[in-house]
């Protein structure tokens, strides 16, 4: 079987696109997670984010992609939110114990400062790298 993906520099552009092709298409769609229990339900599409932590265990069982590319300035900056709002968990179970706060908090603007000082030359790196391997078709 293979899917394709719908991925994103942003969750909620991604999560915006994802849900019209739901109900424009009569189809279901699914999250690379499986956070919506329909990865075994053959999913028109898959929505995933950057950046994808973790190992990549699609294989080669995505056909095409649909790859939506926010301004770096903005996406970093919405990437950075949703690690503050699951208390930059590095774990899948610290993960969605935090996920009731998705979408509802935002850190102090020092908070952020700090942050972005210290994570930006890798976070561009690894924006360039999700870029890359998308288009690159590896």
């Amino acid at each position: 079987m293979c899917y394709d993906p719908v991925v994103s520099i942003t969750p909620k552009v991604s999560h915006t696109l994802f849900h019209h092709l739901c109900f424009q298409s009569n189809h279901i769609t699914a999250d690379d997670h499986n956070l919506s229990g329909h990865l075994d339900q053959n999913p028109l599409v898959i929505k995933t984010s950057w950046p994808q932590e973790g190992v990549w265990s699609w294989g080669d069982s995505m056909d095409q992609v649909i790859l939506l590319v926010r301004n770096p300035r903005w996406a970093i900056a919405s990437y950075h939110t949703m690690k503050y709002e699951l208390n930059f968990a590095t774990d899948w179970e610290s993960t969605m114990r935090r996920m009731s706060n998705v979408y509802k908090e935002r850190p102090a603007i020092q908070v952020w400062n700090e942050w972005r000082n210290e994570h930006f030359g890798a976070e561009m790196r690894n924006y360039v790298d999700y870029i890359d391997f998308w288009l690159s078709g590896t």
